[in-house]
């Protein structure tokens, strides 16, 4: 058995939290922001899937998670169990706050538990 968590620092970004929600959430342009995942496939509906194709080095993935949790502007979460949460339970939430009206932080903790 095993854990880990790793996360994001807090960055400010001098734009509207609902502007930074819009970029987060088009998947068809996810990777101008994002170069870690290349391409993703989702409606961003509690419960549907996510498809991703994330690359890690010389790997290439293609990933299945499940959106767990939408509350816009703020929140969006998902993540997978791996062998059934024998190996591995995963979720990634991402989180937007607004400082003022024309600029707001995200940060992503990144907790897996096993």
């Amino acid at each position: 058995m095993f854990a880990f968590a790793a996360e994001s620092e807090t960055v400010v970004i001098g734009a509207p939290a609902e502007l930074v929600w819009e970029t987060l959430l088009d998947a068809d342009r996810y990777e101008a922001w994002n170069p870690f995942t290349t391409r993703v496939a989702t409606d961003f509906e509690p419960g549907s899937p996510i498809r991703m194709h994330v690359v890690l080095g010389p790997l290439k993935l293609n990933l299945t998670e499940y959106v767990q949790e939408v509350e816009p502007p703020r929140r969006v979460a998902w993540g997978t169990d791996f062998a059934n949460r024998f190996l591995l339970t995963a979720k990634r939430t991402q989180f937007i706050t607004p400082i003022d009206p024309t600029s707001c932080s995200y940060h992503t903790p990144l907790p897996c538990r096993a």
